[in-house]
Formats: structure tokens, C-alpha cells, sequence
């Protein structure tokens, strides 16, 4: 993940760090999401051709069954609308990743001042100062890595929380607010990233450490 200090050498506490976007992973990602749209829409329509009234057993006669491949190829009919939903989420993922590349600010940016970053998608750029961090946590969900920020006030800095944030709001009662950065990274750049805001946040503000996933 280019920035314009290497995290691995330990930047000055008094340094800016940009953390860009891994516009190469960001491709990756474009990519693979195009082709499972793909493969989707071609099941969509594979499926649309077989709707009808699925009959798994019509005569309930095995050997009689066998010789009835109109009733065995069918799907039920309820099956497109599946497909449909699935095909909208993968659009709304594909138009994500087109977004991200298109987005010129960089991914975080750690200051003597706090971070700035896009904690959703849409949202306006936060600016967090140290002192509202109450701790950090590393978090992954399968491939995805993210890096969850503890913000005491959160109103204050962010406009607008994704829905672990607002979840965690309401479960809390908001004694805090979780404001998430996620950007397609290594596990490598993950990891050193994390131990970079450990040493700003424990330079700036007495926190717990980070934990990681």
C-alpha cells in the first residue's frame, strides 16, 4: 500500500502519513466482481428458461420418475428472484469498487492532529483527533480487513456511521461509536498500519493496545 512515508520504518511521531488506496488490489477486485456479475446474469437467464412448477417426485415411482427429465430439470419458480436479489448486491458491490477508484483522497491519514479517512463509502472525510479515541481494534471478516476506531462523540467528527456503527450505537446505548476504515490492503500493511496508530494514539492519548484478527 504506497504511502508517502513507509510504514515499516517507523516514521516520527510528528510525521503526516498518507495511506493510499491499492489501486492494484482495487483491479483485482473489479475484476473478479465483473466476472461473478457474469456468471450470475448467465444463471439468471439459464434459470428463467427452467421456471415452472417443480415436481421433485410427480409419480412417486422411482424407476418411473427416471424416465421424466421435463419435471427433473425444472427449478421452482421463486428461483429467479434469488438470483435477481443476489445479482443486485453484486452490483451494488461492482459500483463500490468503481468508486473507490475513482476517489482521489487517499485511504487514512495519521497526523500529530489525529486520522482523516472515509469511514463509508458516501460519506464525508472524518477528521478524528486523538483525544476522542478511546482504542482501536483490528478486525477480518474472511478475506476482508478492516480497522475499527473507538470514538468517544462520534457525532462530532463523522457524518455519517456504516451498520456496524450505528448497531453498535444502539446495543451500547452510545457510550461510544465505531467509526470503521476499510480499504483493500495486504495482511502485511494491514497489520503495520495498526501498529502505526498504536504508537501515535499511545504517543497522543493513553489507549489499550490493538488488537488483531
Amino acid at each position: 500500500m504506497p504511502t508517502n512515508q513507509d510504514t515499516t520504518t517507523a516514521p516520527g511521531l510528528d510525521a503526516t502519513v498518507r495511506i493510499e488506496h491499492d489501486r492494484k488490489r482495487l483491479l483485482l477486485r473489479l475484476a473478479a466482481a465483473g466476472a461473478s456479475l457474469l456468471a450470475m446474469g448467465v444463471a439468471l437467464v439459464i434459470t428463467l428458461l427452467h421456471a415452472g412448477d417443480f415436481i421433485a417426485h410427480p409419480t412417486g415411482v422411482h424407476d418411473v420418475d427416471a424416465l421424466l427429465p421435463h419435471y427433473v430439470t425444472q427449478v421452482p419458480r421463486w428461483a429467479p428472484i434469488i438470483l435477481v436479489l443476489t445479482l443486485a448486491g453484486g452490483c451494488a458491490g461492482l459500483l463500490r469498487i468503481i468508486f473507490r477508484l475513482q476517489d482521489a483522497d487517499p485511504a487514512l491519514v495519521i497526523s500529530p492532529r489525529g486520522v482523516r479517512f472515509r469511514p463509508t463509502l458516501f460519506g464525508d472525510v472524518a477528521q478524528i483527533p486523538w483525544s476522542a479515541i478511546r482504542g482501536l481494534k483490528l478486525r477480518r471478516y474472511k478475506q476482508q480487513r478492516y480497522i475499527d476506531f473507538q470514538v468517544d462523540g462520534i457525532d462530532r467528527y463523522v457524518s455519517r456511521l456504516g451498520l456496524r456503527g450505528r448497531l453498535h450505537r444502539l446495543l451500547r446505548g452510545g457510550e461510544y461509536g465505531i467509526a470503521t476504515l476499510s480499504s483493500p490492503m495486504s495482511r502485511t500493511a494491514w497489520k503495520n498500519t495498526g501498529e502505526l496508530l498504536e504508537r501515535y494514539l499511545a504517543h497522543y492519548r493513553s489507549a489499550p493496545g490493538v488488537d488483531g484478527g
